[in-house]
């Protein structure tokens, strides 16, 4: 991640297509810090996950936003959207 990425700035994000999770763990160590949470604390599950991109700063958006893809419904459809740290 970024290092303007909120919490897990510098950290390097996993997602998961079986729980739909994105954890973040220490690059250097590989210690596990958490897992992307709403603002209310609740950890963000997109059914399906495919893939994971940041923004490269012109027009494929800002640097500090996380964009995924999901196949949702069991893969029948496509889900894209961004996350951004707060």
């Amino acid at each position: 991640a970024p290092a303007n990425f909120g919490k897990f700035s510098n950290d390097l994000l996993v997602g998961n297509f079986g729980n739909g999770r994105i954890n973040a763990f220490d690059p250097g160590t590989g210690a596990f810090l958490g897992t992307l949470s709403s603002q209310n604390g609740l950890p963000l599950v997109f059914n399906r996950l495919w893939a994971l991109d940041f923004g490269n700063g012109g027009q494929g958006g800002q640097t500090n936003q996380l964009f995924f893809s999901a196949g949702i419904q069991n893969e029948q459809h496509g889900l894209f959207g961004v996350i951004a740290a707060m």
